[in-house]
């Protein structure tokens, strides 16, 4: 039998974290992963409003993409592993991939949305910036907040990938041309690994570890859910020192 949540109950487990008035805190999470949450996914925004009050922010992904859809077991033999619609510059108060707590904070009308495919939406303080994108919050020193989720969620962590992410890492998700006129751009996004090849390590996965060593990640509950609570640009400065100085072996390709 799940766990029955409250507002309050979420308020008190934030406050078991470093998580205060006035921080600016970047959310990822999984509703369900809670228990019974008693006011659904507003229960989790107020609760985090009432935390950071209107002095500190938050900022969640609003990507314009959808649930991935599973492939097709031929598809799967070829090396697809997901594939996710991208919605259209009109298309608003969608479900999307991100979580019904993002989606709801999403379409609330004090919170302050972006623009583009992989847009982002605030609210509190500085909200104008936070809406451009995870830069701002990382330039803060702002918190990331992972509710039922991993690693993996964590948007912020794309930041440092672009311009010195390896070319051999890249390849291994290029997707095949055949799969593309299935299934073509803009409409849609496919997620490949040539199936020939060795998997690539846990890139992300491997970071966190390295961080949670140092002890720069704090642990908690709320609920049933197992927290993560950590700085932006900690966890993002040593995935970026780790690409540039050995990019390769963070993917585990330097025996390939």
């Amino acid at each position: 039998m799940s766990t029955t949540v409250t507002k309050n109950d979420i308020i008190l487990a934030l406050h078991q974290f470093s998580l205060t008035a006035g921080d600016a805190v970047e959310v990822h999470s999984s509703l369900s992963s809670m228990g019974h949450v008693e006011g659904g996914p507003e229960a989790v925004i107020v609760a985090l409003m009432d935390v950071v009050g209107e002095d500190g922010a938050i900022v969640m992904s609003a990507h314009k993409v959808s649930l991935p859809y599973p492939p097709t077991e031929e598809e799967a033999a070829e090396g697809m592993l997901n594939r996710v619609w991208m919605y259209g510059e009109n298309d608003e108060g969608f479900k999307s991939g991100m979580g019904i707590v993002a989606d709801t904070f999403r379409d609330r009308e004090d919170t302050l949305l972006g623009t583009g495919l992989h847009r982002v939406c605030a609210w509190g303080k500085d909200a104008k910036q936070h809406a451009k994108g995870y830069q701002h919050l990382v330039d803060i020193d702002g918190w990331v907040l992972l509710i039922g989720v991993d690693i993996h969620t964590c948007s912020s962590m794309h930041l440092v990938e672009w311009g010195t992410k390896p070319q051999e890492v890249k390849d291994y998700h290029q997707t095949p041309q055949h799969l593309l006129d299935r299934y073509p751009l803009p409409n849609w996004w496919v997620e490949f690994r040539d199936p020939d090849k060795p998997p690539l390590d846990d890139a992300w996965g491997k970071v966190f570890v390295e961080a949670d060593r140092r002890g720069l990640v704090q642990r908690g509950k709320i609920g049933d859910a197992d927290c993560l609570l950590f700085k932006a640009k900690v966890m993002t400065e040593l995935h970026h020192q780790w690409l540039v100085e050995d990019g390769l072996g963070l993917y585990g390709l330097e025996q390939v």
